[in-house]
């Protein structure tokens, strides 16, 4: 078994936009998902201290409306990517057994 809610962490930019184009993704709207998914900076606020913004090379930003999609189309062919499985999924919570 394993977690997949750090997919939101490690969303791989290029990975993404080859598969939103596969599922036919095109023109405006994945320009418009490549831009949300660029310049993306983050940066950690404890106890009113608050450290510099770092770019992000990996991820999506969490929380926004569009999130659940990015990571609904990132693994939505997970059943690809493993052979003789059962694969049972509900939002991040995946699971894979053999």
């Amino acid at each position: 078994m394993f977690d997949l809610s750090a997919a939101y962490d490690v969303l791989d930019k290029s990975i993404f936009l080859e598969k939103a184009a596969a599922v036919g993704i095109t023109g405006a709207a994945l320009s418009w998902l490549e831009s949300y998914l660029s310049d993306r900076t983050q940066l950690v606020q404890v106890n009113g201290e608050q450290s510099s913004a770092q770019p992000l090379r990996f991820g999506t930003p969490q929380g926004s409306s569009c999130s659940c999609l990015i990571f609904a189309l990132y693994v939505g062919d997970i059943e690809s990517w493993v052979d003789e499985c059962l694969v049972g999924a509900f939002a991040d919570d995946t699971f894979i057994t053999s």
